[in-house]
């Protein structure tokens, strides 16, 4: 018999792509504010705006093996400047959904997509699970309130969860973040970026990403907090420049204003070594990946504008 798994925000970039990855081999049941699942990647589909009670209707009528929670903000811009409203789509909806669970009586393992926001700017590098968390922002506080509710939850009633502190995700189907913004700027006549370009971030690619969950539920690994990054310490501007590159754009075009963004840490790089050690192999290759993304980027930039030009046929 399949498992069956819950995965809030399914037509977010992440939940998307676990729901596509798993679904060959398990019951997929999504949630989103969506009236309709846009990738037809799931078995069943609820729309919420989570928290919502009615998340507890989930719970009656399907015996969840695992919750992965993908659904919420992730923008720390955002979190600045609506700090209630982010507090709400965090904290909260993980007491909504960690509710749902104890009532159900079911033993449903959460998985819970974190943040490496909680660390802030770290001491030393890498960055260790064990390290001090001093976040800088709305966003980071929030996803570590976050963790401490869950850490309540295992402890008290039991339930299983996995936290997972993710760094700088990127793949097909990002619309936000550093990649993205990136290639927009870099689709204007003088692209200027922010920062001085020696900020450094660890990127992951959605397919490495799905391959540790996979890992994580074929293994029942139930409890931990694990950081979630390829290891590997990229300077913006190398990142900038393989972009460029792929628009065929000279680097010596390339601009840094100096001035970094609120909120924003100045240098991140993870220590990986435990999810190595249950198996994680790094596979993407960021030259590979960020090519990819180019192209589906451009791609998707032209069907939104004939999108936008049909409009006035």
């Amino acid at each position: 018999m399949k498992k069956n798994i819950l995965i809030s925000g399914v037509n977010g970039f992440i939940g998307s792509h676990i729901a596509h990855a798993l679904r060959s081999n398990y019951n997929i049941i999504g949630t989103d504010t969506n009236s309709i699942c846009f990738k037809n990647n799931v078995d069943y589909y609820y729309q919420f705006i989570l928290p919502d009670e009615n998340i507890n209707k989930i719970f009656e009528q399907f015996s969840i093996d695992w919750c992965i929670h993908c659904a919420g903000s992730a923008s720390v811009l955002f979190s600045i400047e609506n700090p209630v409203t982010d507090y709400n789509s965090g904290p909260n909806v993980v007491i909504n959904l960690l509710e749902a669970i104890r009532n159900s009586k079911n033993k449903t393992k959460i998985m819970f997509f974190s943040s490496a926001a909680v660390y802030g700017n770290p001491e030393s590098l890498p960055i260790r699970e064990s390290d001090r968390k001093k976040p800088i922002s709305p966003y980071g506080y929030h996803k570590l309130i976050s963790e401490n509710i869950l850490e309540e939850y295992r402890q008290i009633y039991g339930i299983s969860s996995v936290i997972f502190r993710l760094f700088s995700a990127y793949g097909n189907d990002l619309r936000k973040q550093i990649v993205w913004d990136a290639c927009n700027k870099l689709s204007m006549p003088e692209p200027v970026f922010w920062g001085t370009g020696n900020e450094t971030r660890d990127f992951i690619h959605i397919n490495d990403i799905c391959k540790i969950i996979e890992i994580f539920i074929k293994k029942n690994i139930e409890k931990g907090i694990y950081n979630i990054a390829n290891g590997l310490e990229i300077k913006i501007r190398d990142l900038v420049n393989i972009l460029a590159d792929n628009f065929d754009i000279p680097n010596e075009k390339i601009i840094f204003n100096g001035v970094n963004k609120s909120g924003n840490p100045e240098r991140w790089i993870a220590n990986i070594a435990p999810i190595t050690d249950i198996g994680y192999v790094p596979s993407t290759d960021i030259c590979w990946g960020l090519k990819q993304y180019v192209e589906w980027f451009k791609l998707n930039k032209m069907i939104l504008q004939k999108s936008r030009e049909d409009k006035w046929i």
